[in-house]
């Protein structure tokens, strides 16, 4: 399934979860309202936070607004066109792979993009008034703002992906992965000069939270082909990856599945 193609599926579908989600309005935009609501009010604590010790390591407020204005924008774009990724281990594991393998378009394109979640509006809409408001970004800097969410939108699905499609050789992974999914979220909502040696090292490897948004607020912060390379290539790398590793696993889920091997 060539990329244009995926892209045209992926818009259809969102179109369709969104039209879905609008048939009730009032709890859609409760959803959206309280996500921004809870976002805003962790931010406050960071607030009072640096009121108080202005700068850790030299990271300063506008730079903690940067980096979690990435993070939530990134992580409620995730949510929003891939919520499949969350439910993916559970899907492996019960056999529902079935339906989307019966499918002439891409299964695991068709399987994450199968639904969303409308209070990921919320983090995105958060995330977007964090960083004109707080993380004083130059107007010249703006244009790289969308190239590092959208990075770090490549990257919390392709390991969401890499996780639960350990679901193919571990059986029922949900608990796991999800667990997986919060830690990633987690360590990465801190500055990144909290970690240092060997934490830090796989915190860029094993635990992708330098791709997710330590890097792509760099990139916005400080321009250059250096960290441009990192951020998109680390984003396709881990795409690659997570493809791959579906992929395989699919191999073994077809050999097994309840309708017999698929070509």
């Amino acid at each position: 399934m060539a990329l244009p193609d995926t892209l045209r599926f992926h818009r259809a579908l969102f179109a369709t979860n969104l039209k879905t989600a609008l048939s009730n309005r009032a709890s859609f935009w409760m959803n959206v309202s309280f996500m921004f609501l809870n976002d805003a009010i962790w931010f406050c604590i960071w607030f009072v936070f640096f009121a108080r010790f202005p700068t850790i390591g030299g990271f300063a407020l506008a730079d903690m607004a940067l980096l979690q204005g990435v993070l939530a924008t990134a992580f409620g774009l995730g949510v929003v066109v891939a919520a499949g990724t969350r439910e993916l281990a559970r899907t492996i594991a019960e056999g529902d792979l079935d339906t989307f393998l019966l499918q002439p378009k891409s299964a695991l394109a068709h399987v994450i993009a199968s639904k969303t979640m409308a209070s990921g509006l919320g983090d995105v809409a958060y995330g977007v008034a964090l960083i004109a408001t707080f993380a004083h970004v130059p107007a010249t800097a703006w244009a790289w703002v969308p190239v590092a969410v959208l990075a770090g939108t490549v990257v919390f699905v392709s390991f969401g992906i890499l996780m639960h499609s350990v679901a193919f050789w571990a059986g029922q992974f949900q608990a796991l992965a999800k667990q997986a999914y919060e830690i990633l979220i987690t360590v990465t909502g801190y500055p990144d000069v909290l970690y240092g040696g060997i934490v830090r090292a796989a915190l860029f490897t094993i635990l992708p939270a330098g791709l997710l948004a330590w890097m792509p607020a760099r990139l916005v912060r400080e321009p250059s082909l250096a960290n441009l390379g990192v951020v998109v290539g680390g984003a396709i790398t881990l795409a690659t990856l997570a493809i791959l590793v579906f992929r395989r696993g699919l191999r073994r889920y077809e050999s097994g599945s309840r309708f017999g091997s698929m070509s």
